[in-house]
This record gives structure tokens, C-alpha cells and sequence, in this order.
């Protein structure tokens, strides 16, 4: 009996401490007075006139980590507003939604945005109102992480020292902590020269990659993972370089390759069927692609969220420009492709050091450029690659948008490393 009695009393012990706990959990969150928060937002400044959607706040509490949500932005005032209701206390916000915007009067272009801020004191006053939270929106992609790690744009010398292009590849690193899959990845080429500035009209190069071959990784989604740290080759040419080139390597076993149909009989692509083609959406090339061989185009990757049929439709470019030589202007006309910079995940400036004139991307994509060879003419290019830094303490990429400082230029490529 005396056993039993006392189990009870602990028991009942027990609940009553249980019950006094959470009374006082809540009577401490009731006592905090509650403040409104109010939120605008600016948008990114490639977005002009921008929309925002589907946009939801989140204040987290940073001491009870209970999290506050708010999805009522309103336009008033020229800018994008919301108000969230929260108790006394400190917290981080994020926000997330999308922004559509009109890249020129015809195309629109839909992007993710979000933001963050820490430790954000709300401090109860007696209007019950608390500072204004202004926040900066910057697009992202959903499948952001990947990284160009290594081009391979020279191509190397056969014996005789005769030039050899066929063996060019790109490679692609993830350098997220997650796995990362590749599929509806575009890997894209410039189509003006760094060593050539022209000014084209109109200018679009705040807003958009100016592109004359767009490549498309195939799958549905989900089936070509790419695990954290790891990265495939794509290969312009997926075969046994060395037997036609013994200075040469294999990329046989590349992940991917380019593919096209050539419009030339006596100059067709060669196609390995053990490697799986891009898919080819357009290209400058009326035979094959292959890589400007002293890098005076640039590359990138990029996520394009619309159809085949979309882009090529709705994201052509036609500009205009006044090539002078000598004392003589000659009109010029051309026409490419928009590559959107919201869109892009990461671009690489090339160029030639004697003979670079500007980066043919945004600043806000790259501020620098990569390398091999000093002249237009230097020969010992050859064999030789722009390969990404990595972080000595990580072991992550280095990814600062400054391809001078994040790669190291005329370097040992990964398939001659010994």
C-alpha cells in the first residue's frame, strides 16, 4: 500500500509541475506585448517595374524558435508591403516568392527571389508599432550550387604540332552540401568576343548573356544526380582522343557530349551512342560546336524555366552596331539569343591578356576573366585549361563571381594531370 500511495503521489507530482511549466511557457508569451511588424521590400535592380508573387515573410524567434508567417503583400505606395503581428523579442526573417518583369516589351521573364536578415529587435512602443523592415530581393535559382569547374577550350598539338580541337570539354562541379541533379541544365556560349567591345543596340547586358549556342542536358528531373563535391565532363567530342592524337586523352567516358547534325556531308559530327547527347537547342555552328580555341567567348550554365519552343520564339535578340575600320563606319545587323542573368547559375569570362576589351556578361555575373596564352597567337595555350580554385579549409570551390581571382589560368588540365 505504502508503495503504491507514494507512486501515486509522484505521479501526481509530476503533472502538476508539467502543468505549472507550460502555464508559465504561456502566461511569459502572453505578458510580451505584441508589435507589428511592418515589411517593403526593394527588388533586384535588373527588375524594373517588377511584380511580386506568392511572396511569403517568416519571422522566426530566435529565443523560442516559434516562427511567425505572413503572405499579404500588397503594392501601395511604389513598393511592395506586408505587416506581420509578433511578440516583443529578437528574430530572423526570410522571405520568398517570385517577381515577373518585362526583360523588353514583348518578353517577360519570371524569377525566385529571396532574402534574409538576423537578428532583427522588435521593441514594443506606444503605437504598438515597430521600425520599418526594408529588405533587398536577389534572384536564385531553385537548383542553384553548380558551378562551371574546369574549360578546356585550347585543345592540344599533335606530334607534328599541327592544332587539334576535337578533345575540348567543360566540366561541371556541385558545390552544394545536397545533391544536385543536371537535368534542364543549359550550358551556353556568348556570342560577342571579349576582344572586340562594339556598342550593341540596344544595350542589354545589365539584363541579359547575349548567346549564340544554347545546350541542353536531357532528363526528367531526377535522373542525373550529382553528388556533393563531385563533377562529370562534357565533352564536345566523347571518344579516344589518343588515337588520332597520342598527346591527346580519352573522354570516351564523358558524361555528356555535344551533338549536331551537320549541314555539310563531307564535315559531320561524330556521335558516341554509350555517351548521352545535349540536347541542341541553337548554335552558330552550321556543321558542329566546338569552343572558341583562345577563349575569346565566354561560357556559363544556366536554368531556363520556359520550353524549347518558348525560347526560341519569344527570346531573340536583334541589335545593331557601327563597326569602324579605319576612317570608314559600316552599319552592322546581327542577331542572336537573351540569356536572362536571373536564369544564370554561373558564368566564366575568357579572354586573351594582350588582347581583352571587356567582359562580354554583367559585372554582377563576373567581374573578371580567365585565361591561356598572353597574345592571340601564343602557341603554348595549348594543353593547357582555366581550372577553379578551391577553398583550402572546405574543400568547396571558390565562387566570388571574379573569374581572375577564382581560377587559375593556363593551367594543368584534369585529363593530363599525371
Amino acid at each position: 500500500m505504502k508503495t503504491k500511495f507514494l507512486s501515486m503521489f509522484m505521479a501526481a507530482t509530476a503533472m502538476t509541475f508539467a502543468f505549472t511549466s507550460c502555464s508559465d511557457d504561456d502566461n511569459n508569451e502572453v505578458a510580451s506585448k505584441m508589435v507589428s511588424v511592418p515589411l517593403s521590400v526593394d527588388m533586384p535592380l535588373t527588375a524594373q517595374n517588377a511584380k511580386l508573387h506568392n511572396a511569403t515573410a517568416v519571422l522566426t524567434n530566435l529565443q523560442t524558435s516559434k516562427q511567425y508567417t505572413s503572405t499579404s503583400f500588397s503594392f501601395t505606395n511604389n513598393q511592395w508591403v506586408d505587416t506581420i503581428n509578433v511578440p516583443e523579442g529578437t528574430y530572423s526573417l526570410d522571405i520568398k516568392g517570385k517577381i515577373s518583369y518585362q526583360l523588353d516589351d514583348t518578353t517577360e521573364v519570371v524569377s525566385d527571389v529571396k532574402s534574409h536578415k538576423d537578428n532583427m529587435n522588435v521593441v514594443y512602443n506606444e503605437t504598438g508599432l515597430a521600425q520599418a523592415e526594408k529588405v533587398a530581393l536577389n534572384t536564385y535559382s531553385t537548383k542553384d550550387g553548380l558551378v562551371i569547374s574546369e574549360i578546356f577550350f585550347t585543345g592540344t598539338q599533335t606530334p607534328e604540332g599541327k592544332q587539334y580541337s576535337s578533345d575540348q570539354y567543360i566540366m561541371i562541379g556541385n558545390n552544394a552540401d545536397t545533391t544536385m541533379y543536371l537535368d534542364g541544365l543549359a550550358i551556353v556560349e556568348s556570342d560577342f568576343l571579349s576582344t572586340t567591345k562594339q556598342d550593341y543596340t540596344p544595350d542589354i547586358m545589365e539584363k541579359a548573356m547575349t548567346v549564340d549556342a544554347v545546350y541542353v542536358i536531357p532528363g526528367n528531373g531526377t535522373e542525373h544526380p550529382l553528388k556533393p563535391g563531385e563533377q562529370v565532363t562534357i565533352a564536345c567530342n566523347a571518344k579516344n582522343h589518343t588515337e588520332f592524337n597520342s598527346n591527346s586523352f580519352d573522354l570516351s567516358n564523358a558524361a555528356f557530349e555535344f551533338h549536331d547534325t551537320s549541314s555539310d556531308p563531307n564535315n559531320e559530327d561524330t556521335d558516341n551512342p554509350n555517351v548521352p547527347n545535349l540536347e541542341s537547342w541553337t548554335t552558330f555552328s552550321a556543321t558542329y560546336f566546338t569552343m572558341h580555341n583562345r577563349g575569346f567567348k565566354s561560357m556559363a550554365i544556366a536554368r531556363i524555366p520556359i520550353s524549347y519552343q518558348q525560347y526560341l520564339t519569344n527570346y531573340k535578340y536583334e541589335y545593331s552596331y557601327e563597326l569602324k575600320v579605319r576612317d570608314m563606319v559600316f552599319p552592322m545587323s546581327s542577331e542572336a539569343y537573351r540569356m536572362p542573368n536571373d536564369w544564370i547559375v554561373d558564368a566564366v569570362g575568357l579572354g586573351v591578356t594582350e588582347a581583352h576589351e571587356w567582359n562580354v556578361v554583367s559585372s554582377t555575373l563576373d567581374a573578371g576573366y580567365a585565361h591561356c596564352g598572353k597574345t592571340t597567337s601564343d602557341k603554348s595555350r595549348y594543353g593547357k585549361a582555366v581550372v577553379r580554385k578551391k577553398d583550402a579549409t572546405t574543400g568547396k570551390w571558390i565562387d566570388t563571381n571574379n573569374s581572375s581571382d577564382d581560377f587559375e589560368s593556363e593551367a594543368v588540365p584534369f585529363y593530363l594531370k599525371k
